[in-house]
């Protein structure tokens, strides 16, 4: 009978060992037993050894973008992080540049805004410097206009013109950061939230 009483007590200190890692696992995941939230996305786990994770931890540690929204799948800054990491055609260097800041700034503008419908592109997101980021257009009066970025000595963004562009959502907080940028042209789209 001695053999008998240590095998259950470890059977039922098992079990409870077992339950309570269920439960801080489900108060872990948000799951008390209610319905899964579909909509959450799922977190994403990098490898520190990967590109996009030196771009978040870059643009994280300088502050070009809050961590809370570079670490959410989904969100323009996290597609400007994965742009910036894998598809920029210019594959720069993870250095603190203006150039880099502009191309970070300005891609998650575009996934912010839904870039990939825009009437036009005007050279967004190609390997061309971001203060190439523009296209001419023939205004109705005829006089010829630039549509996108304009910088200021090669370098500074100082004017987004996009009219009339089928631009649509937010813009993001990180345009504040363009302490050069005196005018921003927005209007005939479907912009929402605060400037």
């Amino acid at each position: 009978g001695s053999t008998i009483r240590p095998r259950a007590t470890l059977a039922v200190s098992l079990i409870i060992v077992v339950a309570s890692l269920v439960i801080v696992i489900g108060v872990l995941k948000g799951n008390t037993g209610g319905e899964i939230d579909r909509n959450e996305p799922e977190p994403t786990v990098l490898s520190p050894t990967s590109r996009v994770y030196d771009v978040i931890k870059l643009v994280g540690n300088m502050g070009w973008s809050d961590r809370g929204s570079l670490q959410t799948p989904g969100s323009a800054q996290w597609k400007a992080a994965q742009w910036i990491s894998d598809d920029d055609p210019k594959k720069m260097e993870l250095t603190p540049t203006q150039e880099l800041m502009n191309r970070y700034i300005l891609a998650t503008l575009y996934f912010a805004l839904g870039g990939e419908e825009w009437y036009m592109q005007m050279n967004f997101l190609s390997n061309a410097d971001s203060c190439k980021w523009h296209d001419p257009l023939s205004s109705e009066s005829g006089i010829p206009t630039t549509v996108g970025v304009s910088c200021y000595n090669g370098e500074s963004v100082r004017e987004i013109f996009l009219p009339a562009m089928n631009l649509k959502g937010s813009l993001p907080s990180e345009l504040g950061l363009m302490l050069d940028l005196y005018d921003i042209n927005l209007f005939r789209n479907k912009i929402e939230g605060v400037i």
